[in-house]
């Protein structure tokens, strides 16, 4: 479900976080890059070298809400992590989640004197402050400090909600999202009075599965013809919005027979199509030509090509936009097939990394789009 890497800032709120007094983002420049960070280049964590002493109060870095109001089943924070702190008697260090009640629950205080040389996995069982919990939060403590003795502090990497055993013990969770659509306002409402495209960028190991249903936004029972679904993404287009004015998604994760827990990085709505590559793109319907696949990015050299998928859509496409983060050189190629099944060119944009392209269609569209390194 949720999962923060601290890959993307900005510095004073990477991912969403509100980072208090003394934590920083990027990496301790006295551990180092590869002694401060987990994985990527970032990370979240407390002072450059040493905290200080006589802090008097605990500094706090604080996620964003997430919202587990359709959480069930067993879930835990997993969090990679590397402290230093003294012995509990003189300095602390905390983790607390906010349950249900919105009071802050206290998961892990500092025992004894730690002092980990590299970063290690730790999770906790957090199945009773999440579920039902429309704003579960997590956060990090540092303080308070005597006058005598420091060490570095924290430093927080892939944080992680999961369900229970999906770091090997195997299990499963199930999650539904807040409705949405075009009779809600506010940030849930609908881009016009159709549904579109919806896609889930997520990361499903190998024996674990993620299945996606769409739900009535109100009965919270299921759409014909729209469950047991594959969540890489989905048209819901033919949905009946005057019928069904809002809807919910559910996702079902499971993990079982000691597979790793899908994670969902993010959900992409009002006819958004994304993906991060966290995965074999090929497991998503992409093709590939003269590419290479690696640690969440695709690489190839002059001519190599990939295709994505084909992408159905009932409602009309006025725009496309294509953004990416890239290096190097590329062009991006969108074609479109329109009843006769015939694939035509709609636009090339040379050496770009964004992609407006004003097209219009009042029948259901086929949209290929290319990226050619």
């Amino acid at each position: 479900m949720g999962k923060w890497d601290f890959e993307t800032g900005p510095s004073n709120s990477p991912q969403g976080w509100t980072l208090g007094t003394g934590w920083l983002w990027g990496y301790d420049t006295s551990l180092g890059q590869s002694g401060g960070v987990h994985s990527g280049t970032k990370a979240i964590y407390t002072y450059n070298g040493n905290y200080p002493n006589n802090i008097r109060s605990t500094y706090w870095a604080t996620s964003p809400a997430v919202d587990c109001s359709g959480c069930s089943g067993g879930w835990n924070l997993e969090v990679w992590k590397r402290l230093g702190v003294e012995y509990h008697y003189y300095d602390h260090a905390y983790i607390q989640v906010k349950n249900a009640q919105g009071n802050w629950a206290q998961i892990y205080s500092s025992s004894g004197t730690i002092n980990d040389n590299s970063f290690q996995r730790v999770t906790y069982n957090i199945a009773s402050h999440v579920q039902n919990n429309p704003a579960f939060q997590v956060r990090f403590g540092l303080g308070t400090t005597d006058g005598s003795v420091t060490y570095t502090g924290w430093n927080v990497d892939d944080v992680s909600i999961i369900p229970a055993g999906g770091g090997g013990g195997g299990e499963e969770g199930n999650w539904t999202s807040a409705p949405f659509g075009p009779g809600m306002t506010g940030a849930y409402t609908s881009q016009g009075t159709k549904y579109g495209i919806t896609s889930i960028d997520a990361t499903i190991p190998t024996g674990s599965n993620l299945v996606l249903s769409v739900l009535d936004g109100v009965s919270n029972t299921p759409i014909p013809g729209y469950t047991n679904l594959d969540p890489t993404w989905i048209d819901l287009g033919g949905i009946d919005a005057e019928k069904h004015p809002s809807l919910r998604l559910k996702l079902y994760f499971d993990a079982r027979g000691g597979a790793n827990t899908p994670i969902v990085h993010q959900i992409h709505m009002n006819h958004r199509y994304g993906t991060s590559f966290s995965s074999n793109p090929t497991d998503a319907g992409w093709s590939v030509s003269g590419m290479n696949w690696n640690n969440g990015q695709i690489s190839g050299s002059n001519g190599a090509v990939a295709t994505s998928p084909v992408f159905t859509s009932h409602r009309p496409l006025t725009q496309m936009q294509f953004t990416s983060t890239s290096t190097g050189q590329f062009t991006v190629e969108a074609q479109s097939m329109v009843e006769t099944g015939n694939l035509s060119p709609l636009v090339v944009s040379h050496l770009s990394k964004n992609l407006g392209v004003q097209y219009s269609s009042e029948s259901p569209v086929q949209v290929v789009a290319h990226l050619v390194i």
